[in-house]
């Protein structure tokens, strides 16, 4: 493993410098695929054992079989200033409209912000739609964390996001789905949603509060990752993408396996940004987005590979 020092140089350079570029690589930083030959010569005995123990204390045993983590910091580190030196704040996502569209699926039913298939022509889109919550009740019944503003909030974060991948070409270099501009719903047009799909909305009284929603690219026939399908490639291919939106001075913001899509391609999809920070946020630090590419490192390396190894899905994953 590299010395703490030599990452946090590093870091310095990131995002503006791929992780991938830099010479010699950090240590581990792809670990040997040639490792996952191990995981063959395992007993179904040894499987069984190390099975069952992470099931009782909730960790893999073999969360450490790939090595360890290439990117730490020190304490220290995290909260230096250190200043952005190639971002540009990019033009606004654009507004769109939709013209005679077509409802097919409710794609996200069990979520707090909605998913639909939509049909334009013969182009399939997502819609995604950020609700006002007028309502406590509406809010699982829980009205200690109700929160009327927070729709709103994750509309703005992604909408932003979105602007900056946008701009930087992250969308067209196929990482994350293509964003078409943003929209706000009519009123009729969110009745025939609720009605149509069962949706128990408060709608607000006055138009200009009506539910705002995304255009996006739909992916057909997109799976997520899990300890079945995941790969030593699909991890690197993973962890590189996650570098295009960094470049982009992108956040994710919530990096799990809910959140990447594996595409018939063979393409890996970056999705959902509505917990994202950007770089026109004074919150958003170089270190979190080093952090952010520590994290999936880890979701890989040591959650879903070793996980693979034993087939324990770890919750927390």
């Amino acid at each position: 493993m590299i010395s703490p020092r030599t990452a946090e140089h590093m870091m310095r350079e990131y995002p503006e410098t791929s992780v991938y570029e830099w010479q010699p690589l950090l240590q581990n930083l792809i670990p040997d695929d040639s490792r996952a030959g191990e995981g063959a010569l395992d007993t179904p005995e040894f499987r069984r054992a190390a099975f069952n123990r992470a099931c009782k204390i909730g960790i893999n045993p073999l969360g450490y079989w790939l090595g360890l983590n290439p990117m730490y910091i020190t304490e220290s580190s995290k909260t230096e200033d250190i200043p952005w030196r190639a971002y540009e704040v990019p033009p606004p996502l654009p507004r769109v409209e939709l013209e005679d569209p077509v409802f097919l699926e409710n794609i996200n039913p069990y979520g707090n912000t909605p998913l639909f298939k939509i049909r334009n022509g013969d182009i399939c889109r997502v819609l995604k739609v950020f609700v006002s919550k007028t309502s406590p009740e509406w809010w699982n019944g829980n009205t200690s964390t109700f929160d009327p503003q927070l729709s709103l909030r994750l509309y703005r974060a992604e909408k932003d996001a979105y602007a900056h991948l946008r701009h930087s070409g992250a969308c067209d270099a196929g990482v994350v789905p293509q964003c078409f501009g943003w929209l706000q719903l009519s009123r009729e047009v969110a009745s025939q949603l609720s009605t149509q799909f069962r949706l128990y909305w408060e709608l607000a009284d006055a138009d200009e509060d009506l539910p705002y929603a995304l255009l996006l690219e739909h992916f057909e026939g997109a799976v997520q990752i899990s300890v079945q399908n995941v790969t030593f490639p699909m991890a690197e291919k993973a962890l590189r993408a996650l570098y295009v939106v960094h470049k982009s001075y992108v956040q994710h913001g919530d990096i799990s396996r809910r959140n990447m899509l594996l595409l018939p391609d063979g393409r890996f999809i970056w999705i959902d940004f509505d917990a994202a920070k950007c770089a026109s946020s004074p919150e958003l630090r170089r270190q979190h987005l080093w952090g952010e590419m520590h994290d999936a490192w880890g979701l890989f390396y040591q959650g879903l590979l070793p996980g693979a190894r034993i087939g324990f899905a770890n919750p927390l994953y």
